[in-house]
């Protein structure tokens, strides 16, 4: 019994990795899609004095909060 357990556990956290790799490539994706489409606005924020750093934490910070919202929804549906 101790030997099923642990082999389900060991499942389980496989499917959890696979999960959390197919959420930061959506990310990822997202993000890319993003910077693509939004260039004229990065340009935009340099011209009027934004740094390199101040435009990569916009975005940074965007990823983060699409990853909380994300982890919120799934939190909320697996609760349910």
């Amino acid at each position: 019994a101790k030997r099923e357990v642990t082999l389900i556990a060991a499942g389980l956290n496989l499917f959890a990795l696979i999960a959390l790799f197919v959420a930061g490539t959506g990310i990822t994706n997202t993000l890319v899609t993003s910077v693509i489409e939004r260039t004229r606005e990065i340009g935009i924020l340099r011209a009027v004095g934004a740094t390199r750093g101040q435009v990569t934490a916009l975005f940074l910070l965007e990823g983060a909060a699409i990853g909380l919202a994300g982890a919120g929804a799934g939190l909320a549906l697996a609760r349910g």
